[in-house]
């Protein structure tokens, strides 16, 4: 080797001191001040994000139609008019669907014809109807099936109505608010007011339709029953004419006993029957808790209430805290307490049904007793008025039914005009003075920070994708790589004028940016320039095209003779992605050769060839510089990593992945078995500056301080 150095230089302890550097970089607190750094690094991204999502959003907040609500109040009770010992059956829940009901509604957009209102017309979609068929398309979604039946335009009517009606239940009983919300003012008070109206009379119209249809069914009925009346009553009157009996029969004492033995009789089968069902109901008790029994103590009657109330308690504390709740084992076995309680007193109260039956069996049997042998010594003439007095009692029977009916239809028509349901309006719905709403301002306020968290979500998931390399300390892959530093980005023109920027502009930042490189070389070289160095990119082959020429220029004017071998293949020129100004060939201090790897067969061999170059160099003084392809895809960079003295891996700046910087840097080490020298190319130092990174001052003395480091280490 022609080298002046060892180039096997990595040690042991080198590598712990790199691994516990690198844990220490690891083990960085968090920086709570990069959310407002990747703010201002970003902030014309951000600025742009947030501008097109606002006026994404524009249209859809200026089609937002401007609403009004109107509000009424009204009382809904049951009419006073009914008697105190009847229980009147409402419900508010059921009055309140009434008021939203199809029929009320048909008839208030009847009432103001409100068929041709825009509002209620949904023919055409809206805006964001069509916005979300737009954003469907865009994402591949499947539009709904077009093979669905077209909505009835007026059902779309009814539709639209019940979605801007609402009736609201308030804390004070009956308390009702009704709400109706329209673009115009006037017509959403008139609305409102006129729905109250409407449901006012239609419920007194149904009421009266119901008495009518009522009334309808009992003149029938009382027709028939005054016919079964008269019938009994001439009946009755013809048999006390033929038998020629008294106004009033039953005027003998014997008859008088057989009546009132008779009417024992039937008030003992009626007890008897009562008792008899009461005791067949007794075993069904522990079954059936909840249901009464004719005439049980009022002590059993208290036990139902208490079960009932317990059972109540227990479906609720259910339906609140679930079924693992503590209190329901105590609540069930309260209630199974109960109705132990309520079986016994069933059972004490049965005891006492049988004990009555027994006495009632033995009185029925006394009365038909004493019955049999009053009706024994009756005549012909006291069985006539036994006949009579029951013809006479069927009659008042009959009577009191068609007295019933009577009174019926009697209060049914005193009913008619009646009221169905008291509506008492607190305060009439007026055409509100303002919108409902935030407003359109409020609306694009709060779109413009949605629109911005949007963008800086959409900024930071960016950042924590971003897996480029964007500072020096990110070339510190692992512990036998080592970042010498970075080159800033040079606009076009000075990018074709190399040469001039680095011979004429000493105080330039790439100026400064090489020194300093070439300085870190150095420092890794046990202070001498190698003889040798590999410059092969990690990303971009034109970065450390323009590295190479770089790093020439730089030693020549530091006094080095330079000699650059181009090693990419000759079919293929590099991908610089811009024109970069290549050195001149001056034949003296600066040359430029070219590496075939693919010469003809008689030709010598790779390494002998660039062993060739190497002792060239040598006897010459120059140093060479191998500008070779990307490690990973050209064999003929690892055979030069093997040979050379230094290797330089060039990552460009946001453009390089760690993973293929990190592939390419272990891939030459595996080759080489040595140092792997890092630098970074074409950083904009202005962003690199704000970045908030370990070497940000660097970029920012580098942009500031043109002059300081020309005195130090001069081109010339």
């Amino acid at each position: 080797m022609n080298d002046q150095f060892p180039t096997r230089i990595r040690t042991e302890g080198a590598r712990a001191r790199q691994a516990a550097a690198q844990e220490q970089d690891d083990a960085v607190a968090i920086e709570w001040g990069a959310l407002a750094g990747l703010i201002r690094r970003r902030i014309l991204t951000l600025s742009v994000i947030t501008a097109l999502l606002t006026a994404a959003a524009l249209p859809v907040i200026l089609s937002l139609p401007t609403e009004y609500v109107a509000r009424t109040r009204l009382i809904l009770t049951q009419p006073r008019y009914l008697p105190q010992d009847e229980d009147p059956v409402f419900s508010l829940e059921t009055e309140l669907e009434r008021i939203t009901a199809r029929q009320n509604i048909q008839a208030v957009i009847d009432r103001l014809d409100l068929a041709q209102v825009p509002e209620l017309n949904l023919a055409r979609p809206g805006s964001p109807s069509r916005l979300a068929t737009v954003l469907r398309s865009w994402i591949g979604t499947p539009p709904p099936a077009a093979t669905a039946a077209p909505q009835d335009p007026a059902q779309q009517r009814l539709d639209a109505f019940s979605a801007r009606l609402a009736v609201r239940r308030e804390s004070a009983p009956g308390l009702v608010t009704l709400f109706f919300a329209a673009t115009d003012p006037q017509r959403a008070a008139d609305i409102a007011n006129l729905t109250v109206q409407t449901y006012v009379e239609q419920r007194n119209a149904q009421q009266r339709d119901l008495t009518r249809a009522t009334m309808d069914w009992l003149a029938p009925r009382i027709a028939r029953q005054q016919q079964v009346y008269d019938t009994e009553l001439a009946r009755a009157r013809d048999f006390q004419r033929r038998n020629n009996l008294s106004a009033t029969p039953g005027g003998s004492v014997t008859s008088q006993t057989v009546i009132a033995l008779t009417s024992r009789r039937d008030q003992l089968d009626q007890q008897q029957a009562q008792l008899n069902a009461t005791l067949a109901m007794i075993p069904d008790t522990g079954r059936t808790p909840l249901v009464p029994l004719p005439g049980e103590p009022e002590s059993l009657t208290a036990l139902r209430d208490e079960l009932q109330d317990q059972q109540h308690a227990l479906a609720e504390r259910q339906a609140k805290y679930g079924t693992q709740y503590g209190g329901i084992d105590l609540t069930e076995e309260r209630i199974a307490g109960t109705r132990d309680q309520i079986l016994r007193a069933a059972e004490v109260y049965g005891i006492s049904v049988q004990a009555a039956l027994e006495a009632n069996r033995a009185d029925l049997a006394a009365v038909q007793a004493q019955l049999d042998q009053a009706q024994g010594g009756l005549s012909q003439r006291n069985v006539a008025e036994l006949e009579l007095g029951d013809m006479l009692r069927g009659v008042a029977a009959e009577a009191e039914a068609l007295a019933r009916l009577q009174d019926q239809q009697r209060d049914l028509r005193e009913g008619t005009d009646m009221p169905a349901v008291s509506v008492e309006v607190l305060s009439p719905a007026t055409p509100p003075l303002a919108p409902e709403g935030r407003g359109r301002k409020v609306y694009l306020a709060m779109a413009v920070v949605l629109a911005g968290m949007a963008a800086l979500l959409a900024v930071g998931l960016s950042e924590l994708l971003d897996r480029s390399i964007r500072s020096t300390e990110q070339l510190r892959l692992s512990p036998d790589t080592v970042p010498v530093g970075l080159l800033p980005r040079l606009r076009r023109r000075e990018a074709r004028n190399l040469t001039r920027l680095i011979r004429t502009d000493p105080g330039h930042p790439f100026s400064n940016a090489l020194r300093a490189m070439l300085v870190m070389i150095q420092s890794q070289s046990r202070g001498a320039v190698p003889l040798s160095m590999l410059v092969c990119p990690g990303g971009r082959e034109g970065d450390a095209t323009m590295t190479s020429a770089a790093l020439a220029l730089g030693l020549n004017g530091l006094g080095r003779r330079v000699l650059v071998v181009d090693c990419h293949p000759a079919a293929a020129a590099p991908d610089t992605g811009q024109e970069w100004g290549m050195p001149r060939d001056d034949g003296t201090m600066l040359r430029l050769v070219r590496l075939e790897d693919r010469p003809d067969p008689a030709a010598a061999p790779l390494a002998e060839r660039i062993r060739t170059l190497l002792d060239h160099g040598s006897y010459s003084d120059s140093v060479v510089i191998f500008d070779a392809p990307s490690p990973l895809a050209s064999g003929v960079t690892l055979q030069l990593a093997v040979m050379t003295a230094r290797t330089v891996l060039v990552c460009s700046w946001g453009r390089t992945a760690r993973q293929l910087a990190r592939l390419s840097a272990d891939r030459l080490i595996a080759a080489s078995d040595a140092r792997i020298l890092m630098a970074l190319a074409d950083v904009n130092l202005r962003r690199h500056a704000r970045s908030g990174s370990r070497d940000a001052p660097l970029a920012a003395q580098l942009i500031q301080g043109r002059s300081r480091t020309s005195r130090i280490y001069p081109f010339a």
